[in-house]
C-alpha cells in the first residue's frame, strides 16, 4: 500500500487550517463529481479503503469527514481531474489551498477552502494513477467541525 503515507503528510499540513472551523451546510452531495467517475463502495477496493482510512485517521476526533471513493476511466490523468475541480469549485466560492497541492508519480492532491474563519470547511481531492485493476482512483473528502 504505497498510498498510505501521502494522506497522513497532507493532513499534517491541513490540521492548522482546520483549527477554527465551524459547521457549514455544504455536504459532498453539493460537490460536483467527474461525469465518468464510478463510486466505489467501502470494502470493495483495498487501495481505496486504505487511502480513505488514512485520511480519516489523520483528522482529529472533533472534525467530521465525508469521504467518497471513485474509480476513473483508465485514460483519466491528474491534470484533467484537477482542472475539473478547479473550474467547478473556484467559480462556486471555494478558494484554492496551495499548501494542499501535491503532485507525484504515485499520488496527487489539491484542496480548497470554503467559508469564513468561524465557518470554514476544507475539501481535498486525491488521485492515485492505478488501482489493482489498472484504473485510476479518486478520493473526494470534505472536512468540517
Amino acid at each position: 500500500m504505497r498510498y498510505v503515507a501521502h494522506p497522513v503528510l497532507l493532513f499534517l499540513a491541513l490540521l492548522p487550517l482546520l483549527a477554527a472551523c465551524g459547521n457549514r451546510p455544504v455536504t459532498l452531495a453539493t460537490i460536483p463529481v467527474l461525469p465518468e467517475a464510478v463510486e466505489i463502495a467501502p470494502g470493495t477496493s483495498a487501495a481505496a479503503d486504505s487511502l480513505a482510512g488514512s485520511l480519516e485517521g489523520a483528522v482529529s476526533a472533533n472534525l467530521t469527514s465525508e469521504i467518497r471513493r471513485y474509480r476513473l476511466p483508465t485514460a483519466t490523468a491528474w491534470p484533467e481531474v484537477e482542472r475539473f475541480y478547479r473550474e467547478a469549485l473556484e467559480g462556486a466560492g471555494w478558494k484554492a489551498a496551495t499548501e494542499l497541492r501535491k503532485e507525484s508519480a504515485t499520488f496527487s492532491s489539491a484542496g480548497w477552502l470554503h467559508g469564513a474563519n468561524t465557518s470554514e470547511q476544507v475539501l481535498l481531492i486525491g488521485y492515485a494513477p492505478t488501482l489493482a485493476d489498472g484504473a485510476p482512483l479518486l478520493i473526494v473528502a470534505l472536512f468540517s467541525e
